[in-house]
């Protein structure tokens, strides 16, 4: 009894419970016609005999009649006649007033709560006999009506529980008849309990709502509620996931989802190399490519040559929840290498009644030139009654950007090892410097990029939700992404042309070696313009249905993205000048006499400006050779055009069955069809935009920029990024047009003036033309999935079948150079049948296993283990490029190399394991969370030139060329010829590990000493660190001068090895605000045998969010600041790229930059919301 009268000590979850005690003389207290509640609350208070109920369930009834003397039991029947409610005795002296449906079963228990974590004792369990029944409703916000996702809903001293969905729906499908303590645990809020009562067979429905006036007020608005959410979310899932609640994606300045998700423990995030905005992201070291990312249940395609999806288009606002499944079950894709990344947009039922809402923002680069970006957006959702809703939302995005890009040129072993006079003859035993004495480059000039991109970016969706019963719910969404890059891209390159010698070098003391030197001065300009639209098109159906203790999910969905292409592109030359003493500057340069006498400029040929920028250091002479327009003339003019597309149809169906069981929980089985195609315009697949038509300058034809008219040539002053005194000739942004048409006028005027070469032909006839290549793709997936239960750990496991088949349609044509140096003719081709069109086409079967087990000693400790198996599919360009047979029978050069795709390639396979160990805080928002990871994999893809040396090579080359030997004998190959095989293949493969570290928590629980304002901080961090041991194929030379496969045991390229950010954050009243520190660290993207390996730098960000929530007349006004990238000014170069011994062997280390950008530094952005 004292466990039960613990029960009654505050609000319950449902409402606040009132109990009373009955006297013995129970009658003689009642008045006949008075309030119902009133006669109970006041013939109970001297009394001591309980009774439950709650206050909506009598209010506005009247006591009837009773008699004297009864017992309770009958006294209480006689009480309640004619109001329709019944009571029920359910321990002795304890009674419970109930409304009971009017059809049996969805009984309403009135209940009562305890009030915190220090009341530890659980009411006992009584079960009884006869068939299960089952207990369902919804668990939300008393203040806002919103469901709270992720609460645990459990029956006490059972081992049934579940957890509420992303609407706050939960149920338990299998429960004995009995009286039950249900609990309902949420992390920030405790727990609270009431007592229920399931009968045999019957279906109890049980709404909460959390109480605003017990330990914690829970709103679901701003960033805590949000956090809240995902919080209780990814503590209570199967698996090891991370969540990323709507409000918590608006709390980072970001414009894309890519962006957003750099915060997200495990992930790295990979910038576009020209625009600097992050567009992909890597999970755990696993390339973008091989991440299966889904919106609403339904994956994302790539479109063209790509796997990976463009998260560009996908903004942050437009989203409601992101979640990353990490270690994954059965049922989860089994092609998601990388980790499953799920987008969900918001429920039509989850807005209330009415919603409209409108914003705008505007972000402001650190500078006017750098322009600024401007966002819109509107939703407006209607519930047509409690079941159905529809909405729709629009949002637009505007951007006018220009930034910088710096390239440097120059020669990274000016002075090579002795006894060579070739860096591509070296053996891969040296290794960079090759000399300590020489540990520098030689640079010798610089591109300079000015990079005008305006993009129009339109988001609309429209969406529905059914609550079609208690058993069935749909939802409906379709989503239209439009996103216009137009952009304008002037290079101007000052550089210099080199060659080598043999010289003493200083140096060494004056020993002879091969050393780079200037020998002449031509610089180049171009101007790319281009046009890029990407439109994508999203529709899913998707729903599921509760049958007794079967539930079946269902969807099915479409997808469409498209991607057209259209760029114009002029380059220009200036004729070479090896006056190089006089156009650079003396004061610069450094000087080496070769080994005849003869000096040399070995150095010094570049000045550095502002934050780095390098730039010719040119003498008066150099400066006005340079901005003269007629010393530069048009050497070619190109159209591209690429139209790439990919279209998935989708279908999946899922079926569960829950067990009345304390061993088997559940079976879990389900089927998915998937149907893609992708196209792309080059059958080549080395590019989404290949080239269409072009005109290149044939002879002495010098058509300088001053014919163009006025204003296509002009002086830019790079003294806007820093670089004060630099100022260097451009062409006009926008100009290619124009002087493509200007070009086309010439050459039509004067033929021969420039060849002219059209590849909208048909591809037999050129060995350029464009070719539309097809790639078709059918992955059928069936897995069966069972959880079992043994005390506090469950266990959840299966396997997945996935059977994919690929099929590719491309065109094969042969090169053949004689030994004149003269190229066979392609009609030749034509008419002995070795042009034509081919399929390949191949078929994977994989069985994918997975086990994870979660282990849950008390309520606020997690504990996890994890195993599954992954495929990746290889890239399209391996399975799908044509096969082409290049012949070269020059003397001293007789090669036949075959290159081709590979459709039987086996998808790359990842054996995953994971141990995770989560500790909670109950009541308080904080959590401390760690995990260990380790990938084995195998079967990674691998490329390279191999020399065959096989009969199987030279026998396929001799039987491709037959035809073609049988009418020209004289075509038959050299005796001398090397043989050659470049086709993708199985690699040995490697393995990945590493740990995740999270914590967050308020410091509310700080002495009460401190000051108050503490109580409203918020606190998050979270660190990863991965390392890799991965074989990586190269094509290098031996000691004998050998081409050979060189496999270099190096960490995984395309990952950081540490990634991590810390935040503070405050919210109190209408205030919120977020300080944001992201750091993560350099990461390889190729690598090289002597150590020049490719380096992306290390790079770190601070942010701020800060925000007022504002309600008046019943709307909601929030209007909010936020500052990206705060420490970094527009003047601050970001090193993008460069050459270095990072990841690699040998000493010492060393980096050089290789790529500079200026984007604007620190942005600030203001914005409003309004919702009504």
């Amino acid at each position: 009894m004292a466990a039960f009268n613990k029960l009654l000590a505050s609000t319950a979850l449902a409402g606040s419970l009132t109990f009373a005690t009955l006297a013995p003389a129970f009658g003689q207290d009642v008045r006949e016609g008075e309030d119902l509640a009133a006669a109970l609350n006041r013939v109970a208070n001297t009394q001591n005999v309980e009774i439950l109920y709650s206050p909506d369930v009598v209010a506005g009834k009247h006591a009837g009649s009773v008699s004297a003397g009864a017992s309770p039991e009958a006294m209480l029947q006689e009480m309640l006649a004619g109001t329709g409610l019944a009571v029920q005795q359910t321990r002795p002296d304890v009674f419970v007033v109930t409304d009971p449906p009017e059809t049996g079963g969805n009984a309403r228990t009135p209940a009562a709560t305890r009030t915190g974590p220090e009341e530890q004792e659980e009411a006992a369990t009584f079960q009884e006999t006869g068939a299960p029944g089952s207990i369902e409703g919804r668990l939300t916000d008393r203040n806002t009506g919103t469901g709270l996702a992720g609460a645990v809903i459990r029956l006490a001293n059972t081992s049934i529980r579940t957890v509420t969905d992303q609407r706050g729906f939960y149920r338990m499908p299998a429960v004995p008849p009995g009286n039950y303590e249900i609990v309902a645990e949420y992390v920030g809020a405790g727990q609270e309990s009431l007592t229920i009562r399931v009968g045999a067979g019957e279906e109890v429905d049980q709404d909460f709502t959390l109480n605003p006036s017990g330990a914690e007020t829970i709103v679901v608005l701003g960033n805590r509620g949000g956090f809240l959410q995902a919080l209780n979310q990814q503590r209570n899932a199967e698996n090891n996931q991370t969540v990323i609640s709507a409000d918590l994606l608006g709390t980072f300045p970001a414009e894309s989802v890519a962006e957003a998700l750099r915060r997200v423990p495990g992930i790295s995030f990979e910038r576009d190399s020209e625009t600097g905005e992050g567009d992909r992201v890597s999970v755990r070291g696993i390339t973008s490519e091989a991440i299966n990312i889904q919106l609403n249940g339904l994956q994302l395609q790539g479109t063209g040559i790509e796997r990976a999806v463009d998260l560009t288009g996908y903004l942050a606002d437009n989203i409601s929840q992101i979640t990353i499944q990490k270690s994954l079950l059965p049922e989860n894709e089994g092609t998601a290498n990388g980790g499953l990344i799920e987008i969900e947009t918001r429920s039509a039922l989850d807005y209330g009644e009415r919603h409209f809402s409108v914003g705008a923002e505007h972000e402001m680069p650190d500078g006017d030139v750098f322009g600024n970006e401007s966002q819109y957006n509107a939703s407006a959702v209607f519930q047509i009654n409690d079941r159905i809703g529809i909405g729709g939302n629009v949002q637009y995005r505007n951007s006018d950007r220009r930034n910088f890009d710096v390239a440097f040129i120059g020669v990274d072993a000016p002075v090579l090892p002795a006894g060579y006079t070739s860096f591509y003859s070296l053996p891969y035993t040296y290794n960079f410097p090759f000399d300590e004495a020489l540990p520098d480059r030689l640079i010798t000039g610089a591109n300079h990029f000015i990079r005008d991109r305006s993009v129009e970016n339109m988001t609309g969706s429209v969406f529905a939700a059914w609550d079609v019963n208690d058993s069935t719910r749909l939802r409906a969404e379709y989503q239209h992404i439009s996103n216009e890059d137009t952009s304008s891209v002037a290079r101007m390159t000052s550089s210099t042309l080199t060659s080598s010698t043999d010289m003493p070098i200083p140096e060494l003391g004056g020993e002879e070696r091969r050393r780079t030197y200037i020998r002449a001065l031509r610089p180049t300009m171009g101007i790319a313009d281009s046009v890029e639209t990407t439109t994508t098109d999203v529709f899913s159906v998707r729903g599921d249905t509760v049958f007794d203790r079967w539930t079946f999910e269902y969807k099915a969905g479409y997808s469409n993205t498209t991607r057209d292409i259209s760029r114009t592109t002029i380059a220009t030359l200036a004729d070479i000048n090896t006056d190089v003493f006089n156009l650079l500057d003396p004061g610069s340069y450094v000087v080496n006499p070769d080994a005849n006498g003869t000096d040399r400029i070995v150095g010094g040929v570049v000045d550095f400006y502002g934050d780095g920028i390098p730039a010719l250091a040119l003498s008066q002479a150099g400066r006005e050779l340079l901005f003269d327009p007629d010393t530069h003339y048009v050497t070619s003019a190109t159209e591209n055009e690429g139209s790439n597309s990919s279209e998935l149809f989708t279908a999946a169906f899922d079926v569960q069955y829950d067990f009345v069981s304390t061993f088997l929980s559940s079976m879990k089985a389900g089927v998915k069809y998937d149907d893609s195609s992708r196209t792309n315009s080059d059958d080549v697949l080395s590019t989404n935009a290949p080239t269409a038509f072009y005109y290149s300058r044939t002879g002495s034809t010098r058509q300088g920029i001053s014919e163009f008219g006025g204003g296509i040539f002009g002086d830019y002053d790079f003294g806007v990024i820093g670089a004060g005194g630099l100022v260097l000739p451009s062409l006009r942004s926008g100009s290619a047009r124009t002087i493509f048409d200007g070009v086309a006028a010439y050459a039509a005027a004067n033929p021969g003036s420039y060849r002219v070469t059209d590849n909208r032909v048909d591809p037999r006839e050129s060995a350029g033309a464009l070719s539309t290549a097809r790639t078709d793709e059918t992955r059928l997936a069936a897995y069966l999935q069972a959880e079992v239960e043994i005390g506090d750990l469950t266990v959840t496991g299966g396997a997945r079948f996935e059977q994919i088949e690929t099929v590719g349609n491309a065109i094969s044509s042969p090169i053949y150079r004689q030994a004149n140096g003269v190229y066979v003719d392609r009609g030749e081709f034509m008419d002995t049948g070795l042009i034509d069109y081919f399929d390949n086409s191949g078929q994977n079967d994989k069985f994918l296993p997975s086990v994870v087990a979660t282990y849950r000693p008390g309520d606020n400790w997690v504990g996890r283990f994890a195993y599954n198996r992954t495929i990746f599919s290889p890239s399209l360009i391996a399975v799908n490029r044509p096969l082409t047979v290049v012949i070269d029978q020059r003397p001293g050069n007789e090669t036949a190399t075959i290159r081709e795709g590979n459709p039987e390639l086996d998808p790359e396979i990842n054996d995953n394991f994971e141990i995770g160990l989560e500790r909670y805080f109950g009541d308080r928002p904080a959590y401390v969370k760690g995990a260990i990871f380790y990938k084995d994999i195998s079967g990674n893809i691998t490329n390279v030139l191999q020399v065959a040396g096989l009969a199987d090579v030279e026998d396929r080359v001799n039987a491709f060329l037959q035809p073609l030997v049988a009418v020209r004998p004289d075509l038959a190959l050299s005796p001398d010829t090397q043989f050659y095989l470049q086709r993708p293949e199985n690699g040995e493969g490697g393995e990945i590990y590493g740990f995740e570290l999270e914590a967050a928590t308020n410091l509310d629980f700080l002495p009460a000493s401190w000051p108050a304002f503490l109580e409203n901080v918020q606190v998050m961090g979270n660190v990863t660190w991965t390392e890799a041991a991965f074989g990586t194929d190269v094509s290098a030379r031996d000691e004998n001068g050998d081409t050979i496969s060189l496999n270099l045991d190096r960490p995984l390229a395309n990952q950081a090895e540490w990634a991590g950010n810390f935040s503070v954050g405050y919210e109190a009243g209408g205030f919120s605000g977020r300080l944001l520190y992201t750091y993560q660290s350099e990461l390889v993207t190729s690598y090289d045998e002597f150590n020049l390996n490719t380096i992306v730098p290390e790079f770190e960000t601070l942010d701020l969010m800060a925000s007022y929530t504002l309600e008046r007349g019943g709307a909601r006004y929030i209007f909010f600041l936020e500052g990206d990238n705060l420490l970094a000014s527009g003047d601050d170069a970001e090193v993008t790229n460069g050459t270095g011994s990072y990841g690699g062997e040998g000493s010492p280390d060393f980096f050089f930059p290789t790529r500079l950008q200026f984007n604007g530094g620190r942005t600030i952005t203001v914005g409003v919301r309004a919702t009504f």
